[in-house]
């Protein structure tokens, strides 16, 4: 049938749907509950904090989380911060940098549109980066410093 707010009738062998729209507003929880038969349970969704970007099955950080730094620094914040609460992230591929950048998704998100490193090595004291403008790759010394964002999986 058509969505609804107002109770209604559930019987046998029906299957529900609950929708509900997220909030405006960055960084905000909405809730919305069913209850059938006095049984509730509450659907909660989060709008993502500003520069968060969800693509590609990645939960994406912000590259200004910190300014910049060289690869070895970038790959430890990486590895060892907790962000938003939750570890498990490392610096992106190559690969995943260039979809991220051809999907449009860190558009108006306040990235920068210059290198970004990727976890890829590119020969003994070198790494890629990606220009976030144009999604071209190249190889840059690892004790330079260049922006850089963490990616973690939002299947956990």
């Amino acid at each position: 049938g058509s969505w609804t707010s107002a109770s209604g009738t559930v019987t046998v062998g029906q299957s529900v749907k609950v929708r509900h729209t997220s909030s405006a507003s960055r960084s905000t929880a909405t809730d919305t509950t069913l209850t059938i038969g006095g049984v509730s349970d509450t659907f909660t969704t989060t709008t993502l904090p500003p520069g968060f970007v969800n693509q590609g099955g990645l939960r994406w950080a912000p590259d200004n989380l910190v300014a910049t730094a060289n690869w070895s620094a970038a790959d430890a914040y990486c590895a060892g911060t907790a962000i938003e609460g939750q570890t498990g992230w490392r610096l992106p591929t190559v690969a995943e940098l260039q979809s991220l950048q051809s999907s449009g998704a860190a558009t108006n998100q306040g990235w920068a549109l210059g290198g970004i490193w990727a976890s890829n090595l590119h020969s003994s004291g070198n790494h890629w980066f990606v220009a976030m403008v144009n999604g071209n790759s190249g190889s840059y010394p690892d004790s330079g410093t260049v922006a850089f964002s963490c990616v973690r999986s939002l299947v956990v």
